[in-house]
């Protein structure tokens, strides 16, 4: 009984390992990579393929997934989620010979909280300006207005 229980654990072991193995922050990844980067929030891998079966690949995992935008510029495909997944982009960028990067990165705590620092300044200055705006206009109109009142009396 120890023997059967111990090669279910072993094989249970062995199989999430293996799931696991082809999958980075939810994002399937391509088989016959080759990694150049590996660490907790970033994968960079390369692969032996054209730029349009890595894209083919990515679009038809993703299709199913909402708020998933994809940007081509420049020989590079960059897709992004726009809602809250554990991974941020995943960036595909054509390179020589044949060769395709993939950097698939996660979220991080510093993007997140400087992107918020930016907004939160940015409705600030905005309403700077729209204040600056009226209270200049608010002194031409209230100027003309008293040389028209002045005009009047004479």
């Amino acid at each position: 009984m120890k023997t059967v229980m111990s090669l279910v654990l072993l094989s249970l072991l062995l199989c999430s390992q293996a799931s696991f193995g082809e999958d980075f922050l939810g994002v399937p990844m391509m088989e016959g990579g080759k990694d150049v980067i590996r660490s907790e929030d970033r994968v960079t891998a390369t692969y032996e393929m054209s730029m349009d079966q890595a894209v083919n690949f990515y679009r038809k995992v993703l299709e199913n997934e909402q708020d998933v935008k994809f940007r081509e510029r420049n020989g590079k495909t960059l897709i992004e989620d726009q809602s809250s997944r554990p991974w941020h982009s995943i960036r595909l960028i054509e390179g020589d010979s044949g060769t395709v990067k993939v950097v698939i990165t996660g979220d991080r705590w510093t993007w997140i909280l400087g992107t918020l620092v930016l907004r939160f300044f940015g409705v600030f200055m905005v309403l700077l300006v729209l204040y600056l705006a009226m209270e200049v206009s608010g002194r031409v109109l209230s100027r003309l207005d008293r040389r028209e009142a002045a005009a009047a009396t004479k």
